[in-house]
Protein backbone atom coordinates (compact mmCIF):
# COMPACT_ATOMS: atom_id res chain seq x y z
CA UNK A 1 0.00 0.00 0.00
CA UNK A 2 1.41 3.37 -0.99
CA UNK A 3 1.67 6.20 1.51
CA UNK A 4 0.13 9.51 0.36
CA UNK A 5 2.62 12.31 -0.20
CA UNK A 6 1.66 15.20 2.07
CA UNK A 7 3.08 18.58 1.09
CA UNK A 8 4.48 20.75 3.85
CA UNK A 9 4.46 24.00 1.90
CA UNK A 10 1.80 25.98 -0.03
CA UNK A 11 0.41 24.96 -3.38
CA UNK A 12 0.03 26.99 -6.54
CA UNK A 13 -2.39 27.39 -9.43
CA UNK A 14 -1.68 29.15 -12.73
CA UNK A 15 -3.97 29.95 -15.66
CA UNK A 16 -1.95 30.58 -18.85
CA UNK A 17 -3.20 32.98 -21.55
CA UNK A 18 -5.55 31.64 -24.22
CA UNK A 19 -4.15 31.59 -27.76
CA UNK A 20 -5.71 30.81 -31.12
CA UNK A 21 -4.63 27.55 -32.73
CA UNK A 22 -1.23 27.65 -34.33
CA UNK A 23 0.12 29.83 -31.52
CA UNK A 24 1.95 27.95 -28.78
CA UNK A 25 0.50 28.12 -25.27
CA UNK A 26 3.15 28.42 -22.57
CA UNK A 27 3.41 29.48 -18.95
CA UNK A 28 6.22 29.71 -16.43
CA UNK A 29 5.75 28.02 -13.06
CA UNK A 30 7.76 30.21 -10.68
CA UNK A 31 9.67 28.62 -7.82
CA UNK A 32 8.56 29.03 -4.21
CA UNK A 33 8.70 32.72 -3.32
CA UNK A 34 9.76 32.03 0.25
CA UNK A 35 8.16 32.65 3.67
CA UNK A 36 8.88 36.36 3.52
CA UNK A 37 6.95 39.52 2.85
CA UNK A 38 8.85 39.84 -0.44
CA UNK A 39 10.00 37.09 -2.86
CA UNK A 40 13.54 35.74 -2.71
CA UNK A 41 15.60 37.57 -5.32
CA UNK A 42 17.84 35.00 -6.94
CA UNK A 43 21.57 35.63 -6.92
CA UNK A 44 24.87 34.22 -5.69
CA UNK A 45 26.32 34.64 -2.22
CA UNK A 46 29.84 34.22 -0.88
CA UNK A 47 30.27 31.83 2.06
CA UNK A 48 33.10 31.08 4.44
CA UNK A 49 36.19 29.76 2.68
CA UNK A 50 36.72 26.00 2.81
CA UNK A 51 33.09 24.98 3.31
CA UNK A 52 31.58 25.28 -0.16
CA UNK A 53 32.54 26.45 -3.64
CA UNK A 54 32.20 30.19 -4.11
CA UNK A 55 30.04 31.92 -5.03
CA UNK A 56 27.05 29.77 -4.02
CA UNK A 57 23.58 30.25 -5.61
CA UNK A 58 21.25 31.47 -2.89
CA UNK A 59 18.31 29.45 -4.24
CA UNK A 60 19.74 25.96 -3.62
CA UNK A 61 17.97 25.86 -0.26
CA UNK A 62 14.61 26.50 -1.91
CA UNK A 63 12.06 23.64 -2.12
CA UNK A 64 11.27 21.57 -5.19
CA UNK A 65 8.24 22.26 -7.38
CA UNK A 66 5.73 19.42 -7.84
CA UNK A 67 3.36 19.74 -10.81
CA UNK A 68 0.41 17.48 -10.01
CA UNK A 69 -2.63 18.69 -11.97
CA UNK A 70 -3.19 19.95 -15.49
CA UNK A 71 -6.65 20.87 -16.75
CA UNK A 72 -6.63 21.15 -20.54
CA UNK A 73 -9.50 21.57 -22.99
CA UNK A 74 -8.69 20.14 -26.42
CA UNK A 75 -10.39 20.90 -29.72
CA UNK A 76 -10.77 18.33 -32.47
CA UNK A 77 -7.02 17.68 -32.69
CA UNK A 78 -4.86 16.28 -29.90
CA UNK A 79 -2.02 18.52 -28.72
CA UNK A 80 1.44 17.72 -27.40
CA UNK A 81 1.95 19.10 -23.88
CA UNK A 82 5.47 19.32 -22.49
CA UNK A 83 6.61 19.99 -18.92
CA UNK A 84 10.00 21.64 -19.35
CA UNK A 85 12.61 21.66 -16.59
CA UNK A 86 15.85 23.67 -16.85
CA UNK A 87 18.68 21.89 -18.66
CA UNK A 88 21.23 24.37 -17.28
CA UNK A 89 21.56 27.93 -16.07
CA UNK A 90 23.94 30.79 -16.61
CA UNK A 91 24.04 34.44 -15.56
CA UNK A 92 23.48 37.85 -17.09
CA UNK A 93 26.88 39.36 -17.87
CA UNK A 94 25.48 42.89 -17.78
CA UNK A 95 22.45 44.59 -16.28
CA UNK A 96 19.28 44.61 -18.36
CA UNK A 97 17.09 47.72 -18.49
CA UNK A 98 13.30 47.61 -18.72
CA UNK A 99 11.79 47.25 -22.20
CA UNK A 100 14.92 45.52 -23.52
CA UNK A 101 15.42 42.44 -25.70
CA UNK A 102 19.21 42.53 -26.29
CA UNK A 103 21.08 40.78 -23.47
CA UNK A 104 24.56 39.45 -22.72
CA UNK A 105 25.24 36.09 -21.02
CA UNK A 106 28.39 34.92 -19.29
CA UNK A 107 28.39 31.46 -20.92
CA UNK A 108 26.47 29.40 -23.47
CA UNK A 109 24.31 27.15 -21.24
CA UNK A 110 24.06 24.54 -24.00
CA UNK A 111 27.79 23.79 -23.83
CA UNK A 112 27.54 21.30 -20.99
CA UNK A 113 31.14 20.13 -21.37
CA UNK A 114 32.49 23.53 -20.29
CA UNK A 115 29.60 25.49 -18.79
CA UNK A 116 27.42 23.14 -16.72
CA UNK A 117 26.43 24.89 -13.50
CA UNK A 118 24.37 22.33 -11.57
CA UNK A 119 26.11 20.23 -8.88
CA UNK A 120 27.60 16.94 -10.07
CA UNK A 121 28.53 13.84 -8.07
CA UNK A 122 32.08 13.28 -6.87
CA UNK A 123 34.85 14.67 -9.03
CA UNK A 124 32.73 14.75 -12.20
CA UNK A 125 33.20 18.08 -13.98
CA UNK A 126 30.64 17.78 -16.78
CA UNK A 127 27.61 15.57 -17.52
CA UNK A 128 28.24 12.86 -20.10
CA UNK A 129 24.71 11.64 -20.90
CA UNK A 130 23.96 14.29 -23.54
CA UNK A 131 26.20 15.96 -26.11
CA UNK A 132 26.68 19.72 -26.15
CA UNK A 133 23.62 21.51 -27.50
CA UNK A 134 24.54 25.12 -28.26
CA UNK A 135 21.98 27.81 -27.58
CA UNK A 136 19.80 28.49 -30.64
CA UNK A 137 16.82 30.51 -31.81
CA UNK A 138 13.54 29.18 -30.43
CA UNK A 139 15.05 27.95 -27.15
CA UNK A 140 13.06 28.63 -24.00
CA UNK A 141 14.47 30.55 -21.03
CA UNK A 142 13.05 31.87 -17.77
CA UNK A 143 14.34 34.69 -15.60
CA UNK A 144 13.42 36.74 -12.57
CA UNK A 145 13.02 40.49 -12.74
CA UNK A 146 14.30 42.78 -10.00
CA UNK A 147 10.78 43.13 -8.57
CA UNK A 148 10.74 39.37 -7.89
CA UNK A 149 8.36 38.36 -10.69
CA UNK A 150 9.21 35.63 -13.20
CA UNK A 151 8.61 35.31 -16.90
CA UNK A 152 9.45 32.89 -19.66
CA UNK A 153 10.90 33.95 -22.99
CA UNK A 154 12.39 32.49 -26.14
CA UNK A 155 15.60 33.22 -28.00
CA UNK A 156 14.89 35.29 -31.11
CA UNK A 157 18.48 35.43 -32.31
CA UNK A 158 20.38 32.29 -31.42
CA UNK A 159 23.91 33.19 -32.38
CA UNK A 160 25.96 33.32 -29.19
CA UNK A 161 28.34 36.04 -30.34
CA UNK A 162 30.50 37.29 -27.49
CA UNK A 163 27.69 36.30 -25.16
CA UNK A 164 25.19 38.60 -26.88
CA UNK A 165 21.76 37.29 -27.86
CA UNK A 166 18.29 38.73 -28.47
CA UNK A 167 15.14 37.71 -26.61
CA UNK A 168 11.73 37.53 -28.27
CA UNK A 169 9.77 39.34 -25.53
CA UNK A 170 12.40 40.88 -23.28
CA UNK A 171 11.77 42.84 -20.11
CA UNK A 172 8.42 44.64 -19.71
CA UNK A 173 8.18 48.40 -19.93
CA UNK A 174 7.39 49.10 -16.27
CA UNK A 175 9.13 49.93 -13.04
CA UNK A 176 10.91 46.96 -11.48
CA UNK A 177 11.23 45.12 -14.80
CA UNK A 178 15.03 45.31 -14.80
CA UNK A 179 17.65 42.62 -14.17
CA UNK A 180 20.89 43.14 -12.27
CA UNK A 181 24.17 41.80 -13.61
CA UNK A 182 25.10 38.39 -12.23
CA UNK A 183 21.51 37.21 -11.80
CA UNK A 184 20.63 33.76 -13.19
CA UNK A 185 18.79 32.87 -16.39
CA UNK A 186 17.46 29.32 -16.67
CA UNK A 187 17.72 27.61 -20.05
CA UNK A 188 15.29 24.88 -21.16
CA UNK A 189 16.19 24.33 -24.82
CA UNK A 190 13.19 23.12 -26.86
CA UNK A 191 10.58 20.44 -26.03
CA UNK A 192 12.48 17.73 -27.93
CA UNK A 193 15.75 18.27 -26.02
CA UNK A 194 17.07 15.84 -23.40
CA UNK A 195 18.41 16.71 -19.97
CA UNK A 196 22.17 16.23 -19.47
CA UNK A 197 21.54 15.15 -15.87
CA UNK A 198 19.28 12.23 -16.82
CA UNK A 199 19.69 11.62 -20.55
CA UNK A 200 15.88 11.76 -20.82
CA UNK A 201 13.70 14.23 -22.76
CA UNK A 202 11.41 16.72 -21.09
CA UNK A 203 8.30 14.92 -19.78
CA UNK A 204 5.47 15.15 -22.31
CA UNK A 205 2.10 13.62 -23.19
CA UNK A 206 -0.70 14.07 -25.71
CA UNK A 207 -4.08 15.51 -24.85
CA UNK A 208 -7.26 13.77 -26.04
CA UNK A 209 -9.18 15.35 -28.91
CA UNK A 210 -12.53 17.00 -28.10
CA UNK A 211 -12.05 16.47 -24.38
CA UNK A 212 -11.92 18.57 -21.24
CA UNK A 213 -9.45 16.53 -19.25
CA UNK A 214 -7.99 16.73 -15.78
CA UNK A 215 -4.63 14.99 -15.63
CA UNK A 216 -3.55 13.89 -12.19
CA UNK A 217 0.18 13.79 -12.89
CA UNK A 218 2.34 11.37 -10.97
CA UNK A 219 0.07 8.45 -10.17
CA UNK A 220 -0.94 7.23 -6.75
CA UNK A 221 1.92 8.69 -4.76
CA UNK A 222 0.84 12.21 -5.69
CA UNK A 223 4.35 13.59 -6.12
CA UNK A 224 3.75 14.65 -9.72
CA UNK A 225 6.46 15.85 -12.06
CA UNK A 226 9.17 17.30 -9.84
CA UNK A 227 11.96 19.74 -10.64
CA UNK A 228 15.31 18.00 -10.78
CA UNK A 229 16.99 20.72 -8.72
CA UNK A 230 15.73 22.78 -5.77
CA UNK A 231 14.53 26.26 -6.57
CA UNK A 232 14.12 25.67 -10.30
CA UNK A 233 11.28 27.22 -12.30
CA UNK A 234 9.30 25.15 -14.84
CA UNK A 235 7.69 25.93 -18.19
CA UNK A 236 4.53 24.13 -19.34
CA UNK A 237 3.98 24.26 -23.10
CA UNK A 238 1.34 23.10 -25.58
CA UNK A 239 2.00 23.10 -29.31
CA UNK A 240 -1.70 24.11 -29.75
CA UNK A 241 -1.80 22.90 -33.35
CA UNK A 242 -4.96 22.67 -35.48
CA UNK A 243 -8.09 23.34 -33.39
CA UNK A 244 -7.64 25.67 -30.44
CA UNK A 245 -6.79 24.23 -27.05
CA UNK A 246 -7.11 25.92 -23.67
CA UNK A 247 -4.76 25.28 -20.77
CA UNK A 248 -7.30 26.02 -18.06
CA UNK A 249 -5.16 25.32 -15.01
CA UNK A 250 -1.64 24.25 -14.02
CA UNK A 251 -1.44 23.34 -10.34
CA UNK A 252 0.78 21.67 -7.78
CA UNK A 253 2.71 22.29 -4.59
CA UNK A 254 6.19 22.93 -3.21
CA UNK A 255 8.03 20.28 -1.21
CA UNK A 256 11.37 19.82 0.54
CA UNK A 257 12.14 16.82 -1.68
Amino acid sequence: MSVPFIPGLPGFGITPPHNAFGTVIAAVVPPFAGPRSAPLVYGAVTVAAGSKPNPVPNWYEQPYTHLTTLLYTTGTTAHAITVMRPLNWTTFAAAVAKNTTAISLTTDPGLYSTSYNYPLPGSQTAPALVADNALAAGDYVAYQLDDGTWQYDTIASGTFSGGNIVLTTGTPNRNGATIAAGRPIFWFGVPADSDPATGQPHPFFDSIASTNKIDQIGGYNGEGIVTLHPGDPMIVESNNVTATGIMDLVAGFFGRY
